[in-house]
Parts: C-alpha cells; sequence; structure tokens
C-alpha cells in the first residue's frame, strides 16, 4: 500500500506477500525493498524531494518509534521522554512532524525543526494527532474535542490553531498539506464509510 510520495514521483509504502512484510520505494518504474531497521519491517509514511524518508518500525510488542533513512542509513526519531513517536510527515527543509505517545499513555503532536523538539497540542484537547506539513510548516491534524469527545481537524504553525471541519461532517481527519496550503483528508457523515475531501483555508 503506497503512502508517500514526493514531487519526483518516488512513492514509499509496504506490501506483502504470504508470511512476509516488505518496506520499499517505487523509484522510475522499479520497485525497490527498503532495509530492515534493527531487524524489523520499517513503515514509510513521508518522502521528500531529497529522497529522506521517515515514518515508524516496531521495537517491541505494540510499540514503535520513529526513524528517518537517508542515503541508505537510519537514523532514530524519539520525542524525548515519550513511549512511542510516530513521523508521519517530512518537508523540503527536513522538517518533521508527527504524533507521539506519552508516559501517561496520551496523545500529542510533535514538530521536529533544526533539531529541536516542539509539542502540538490543541488548546484544551484532551488528545492531538500531527499527520502532515508543508515547507512552510503549516501542519495538519486532529484533535479529540473534549466537549463533543469526536474528532476535528486542525490547522497549525507557530502555535496558532485554526479548527478544520467539513461542512455536515461528525469527525474529519485532514492528512496532508500542499505548499498551497491546499488539504487533503477524509471525513464521516453519519455512514460507515469516509468521504474524502479537498480544502483550502479562507485568508491562507
Amino acid at each position: 500500500m503506497p503512502s508517500g510520495i514526493n514531487d519526483n514521483g518516488i512513492i514509499v509504502g509496504n506490501y506483502s506477500r504470504p508470511f512476509e512484510d516488505f518496506a520499499y520505494m517505487y523509484v522510475n518504474g522499479e520497485c525497490k525493498n527498503m532495509p530492515d531497521f534493527n531487524g524489523s519491517v520499517v513503515s514509510p509514511t513521508g518522502i521528500n524531494n531529497t529522497g529522506h524518508i521517515v515514518g515508524s518500525y516496531p521495537v517491541g510488542q505494540n510499540t514503535f518509534q520513529g526513524f528517518e533513512f537517508e542515503n541508505g542509513t537510519y537514523t532514530e526519531i524519539t520525542v524525548p521522554g515519550s513511549t512511542q513517536t510516530y513521523p508521519f510527515g517530512i518537508n523540503n527543509t527536513g522538517d518533521i512532524n508527527g504524533t507521539y505517545y506519552d508516559a501517561s499513555g496520551a496523545e500529542h503532536g510533535f514538530l521536529l525543526h533544526n533539531g529541536t523538539y516542539q509539542t502540538i497540542d490543541y488548546p484544551n484537547a484532551t488528545k492531538t494527532a500531527g499527520n502532515g506539513l508543508n515547507d512552510g510548516d503549516f501542519a495538519v491534524g486532529s484533535y479529540l474535542n473534549p466537549t463533543t469527545q469526536v474528532y476535528n481537524g486542525f490547522l497549525t504553525k507557530s502555535g496558532q490553531f485554526m479548527q478544520i471541519m467539513v461542512p455536515g461532517s461528525i469527525t474529519t481527519f485532514p492528512i496532508s498539506i500542499n505548499d498551497s496550503n491546499v488539504m487533503v483528508g477524509s471525513y464521516y457523515n453519519g455512514t460507515p464509510n469516509p468521504v474524502g475531501f479537498i480544502a483550502t483555508p479562507s485568508g491562507h
């Protein structure tokens, strides 16, 4: 299943054969398997235009940490003090965002910028998940609304937040944003199956 693509058309994802799982890069019509990291199959989720790949890999039962893959070498990505880290997006300046869990099990978004981790928590939310970012460090994700107990989407930059909800939806999950600040994602409107959406926030 593909999970990321850059402007050069390189795709990353995972696929399975009987009793075997693989991570791959699809480059110029050729599928190349990615090497394991610390003995585990990785799950790539994002790739930028210089070919840097991020994702997660299992380090124990139901426990995952993040990675960056660059020029054939893996580097672990772990938010300090976290129990699990899931990078989902990397932009062309090398900034990374995603989701992490702390020791209490609480869910937070994060941005790794210039080697420094920043926590992303939607105001007053009990759970926040980071999903994707663009070259301007506009990031998207979702949070658990403490009043309605359903997930709403958000757009954020520099500590400022905008709620993202598809009109008429019950829950909205933005998953990616491009450099024109156009977002894509999915939402639920009361039916069992999700519906895709594309949106541009007003004023951006």
